[in-house]
């Protein structure tokens, strides 16, 4: 019998350095330390002067890089209010109380996100990286685990990049994207057309033929928490941006 635990304990090291020595080399990849934009908020820079949260527009709408001011764009793809809000509690050190600008880019999306979304949800996973977990809604301990403590239990077919490493791909990344500038001027008004089909197909539409509360409510909701984040007394110096 004590063989047999000795052996146990030995096998179960054996698998958890392992799994701690793939972690270890995993989270060193470019493909990882890139992957969802996630690198920018490994160097947030202090007394920031003027900052932005937001979806995809505002990503990539506001460049700070030749501006006499210090900015930061805190926008993600697909981010909805609430993690405006909360990445803006979570880096408030990083600004200065009372003089910090604060550009709030609202889309479309800003105030249709349903947060119970499961696609959304799922995209939520990454914000284990940056965020504290009391700041994820829905924080669960296997999740904790899995993105946040032991990012390679998720990895997937991403654990390649341990030996094959390249950046994970941007789709505005214009030195290596697979559009020029007229193709991308033709796949951003596509992609427009796309989204004013998902306002007038989803849930979220109050068209007389679909029934609006499910939209109603998540714009309630979400007008709450655009109230939330622009009174907010951590950051007094507001400019909403539409």
């Amino acid at each position: 019998m004590k063989k047999f635990i000795l052996k146990l304990i030995l096998f179960s090291g054996l698998i958890l350095g392992s799994l701690i020595l793939l972690n270890f080399l995993y989270v060193r990849t470019e493909a990882y330390r890139t992957m969802n934009d996630m690198e920018k908020f490994y160097n947030v820079p202090d007394n920031l002067e003027i900052v932005n949260v937001g979806s995809s527009h505002g990503l990539y709408a506001f460049d700070y890089s030749e501006l006499s001011l210090k900015g930061f764009n805190f926008a993600l793809n697909s981010q909805d209010l609430f993690y405006d809000f909360q990445l803006l509690k979570q880096y408030q050190n990083h600004m200065v109380r009372g003089t910090t600008i604060v550009l709030i880019s609202v889309s479309f999306f800003s105030l249709s996100a349903d947060p119970t979304d499961a696609e959304l949800m799922k995209r939520d996973q990454r914000y284990y990286r940056i965020l504290d977990t009391g700041l994820i809604e829905g924080s669960t301990p296997e999740n904790l685990l899995r993105f946040k403590l032991l990012p390679v239990l998720s990895a997937g077919s991403m654990l390649i990049r341990i030996f094959q490493d390249k950046p994970a791909d941007t789709f505005l990344e214009l030195s290596t994207n697979r559009l020029d500038y007229g193709e991308l001027e033709v796949e951003a008004k596509e992609t427009a057309v796309r989204h004013l089909m998902f306002l007038a197909t989803s849930k979220y539409s109050t068209w007389p033929d679909k029934n609006p509360e499910p939209g109603i409510n998540c714009l309630a909701s979400n007008v709450r928490v655009l109230q939330s984040v622009t009174s907010s007394r951590e950051n007094d110096q507001m400019t909403m941006m539409n």
